[in-house]
């Protein structure tokens, strides 16, 4: 959920900061901070894979599960899960700094959050069922358009809100 709340969040600064002054601060440190926490709740949810993966509690402190972890899918998708969260966080910070509409630096920022936000998509078909199917590119290329829709407007409804509460009508 935080995921998807860091990657539509940035997606939708990226599309409507700049239209809207009075909320866009506050969608900012929002989005921010779902970008913290969903690094923190990934890297939490891949301590827990060795025991996935040896079936019980003690895979934990297994170092040869806990390596097999990272060096199969699961830890490719955290790989890349952090990357995409990382070029999210780098974006926002970039935003946040003083500038006008249409610089470089905004650019660059929307740039890396767009970026952040597909990598973070792309994430989800290196696991999961798709991975051995026959029609494996097909199924990622509906996987990754589903999933870029959902974490779109996932990540709208609270800055949505916040926009329709705090902006002036014509801005929202």
């Amino acid at each position: 959920i935080t995921m998807f709340q860091a990657a539509g969040g940035a997606l939708f600064l990226t599309l409507f900061a700049a239209r809207l002054p009075v909320s866009a601060p506050g969608i900012g440190r929002l989005v921010l901070a779902a970008t913290i926490a969903a690094a923190v709740l990934v890297l939490a949810h891949f301590g827990l894979e060795g025991a996935r993966l040896a079936g019980d509690f003690a895979g934990l402190m297994d170092p040869q599960m806990q390596q097999l972890a990272w060096q199969g899918a699961s830890g490719a998708a955290m790989r890349l899960r952090l990357a995409g969260l990382l070029l999210v966080m780098v974006g926002l910070v970039t935003t946040r700094q003083p500038r006008e509409a249409g610089t470089v630096r905004q650019r660059v920022s929307g740039l890396l959050c767009v970026v952040g936000a597909a990598t973070l998509v792309a994430a989800f078909t290196r696991i999961g069922h798709t991975v051995d199917h026959p029609h494996r590119a097909v199924l990622a290329g509906l996987l990754v358009a589903h999933l870029a829709s959902v974490t779109f407007w996932f990540g709208a409804i609270w800055p949505l809100r916040q926009a329709v509460t705090l902006d002036t009508p014509a801005a929202a």
